[in-house]
């Protein structure tokens, strides 16, 4: 079953989720290493 090719509109959407997801894991391991810092 061929899927039909992406438009530039569904691109940038899925980009920009992905690009979130690694923003907030990023922000998150950052946050976490603060703390660990802060507290120990």
């Amino acid at each position: 079953m061929p899927r039909r090719p992406l438009s530039r509109r569904e691109r940038l959407t899925l980009l920009g989720f992905v690009l979130s997801g690694l923003v907030s894991a990023l922000v998150g391991a950052a946050a976490d290493e603060t703390f660990r810092a802060l507290v120990s």
